[in-house]
């Protein structure tokens, strides 16, 4: 009976020894993300150490200055919207961002890192523009 309880506990101390190993692997083994680009979660990790971008966007007259955004892959953005002259809404479907942007107020909009590709932006039915993002890689070669 003792050899047979020793040999339980050996199985159950080796079999917890297994599992802890098979899980410990699991977490440091990159992940599939599921998107266009399929990138990996390991590469996107690395958006949370890079300060996010900032730029400035002026609503006025039915129009966004500047028109087009330039954008860096794997970089989250704040928008500083200033709505000069009417109460504006600024739209990205891909984004999944829908702000209200106040009359005379700055509001910050976080556009978070995308893929690469262009996407566009509108303030409601009378407006809109564009965000490129592109690879911030200078030495890949696309085809």
């Amino acid at each position: 009976m003792k050899n047979s309880s020793k040999l339980l506990l050996f199985f159950l101390l080796t079999s917890l020894a297994a599992v802890s190993f098979f899980f410990s692997q699991r977490q440091n083994s990159p992940q599939t993300y599921n998107s266009s680009a399929s990138e990996t979660l390991d590469e996107f990790a690395a958006t949370e150490q890079i300060l996010p971008q900032k730029i400035s966007v002026t609503a006025e007259n039915d129009t966004f200055d500047p028109p087009v955004l330039d954008l860096i892959q794997h970089q989250n953005v704040i928008l500083e919207i200033n709505a000069v002259d009417k109460d504006y809404q600024f739209i990205i479907p891909e984004f999944e961002v829908a702000a209200v942007v106040p009359q005379g107020r700055v509001t910050e909009v976080l556009l978070p890192a995308k893929a690469l590709g262009t996407y566009n932006f509108t303030c409601s039915s009378s407006c809109s523009g564009e965000v490129n993002v592109t690879d911030n890689d200078e030495d890949a070669v696309y085809e």
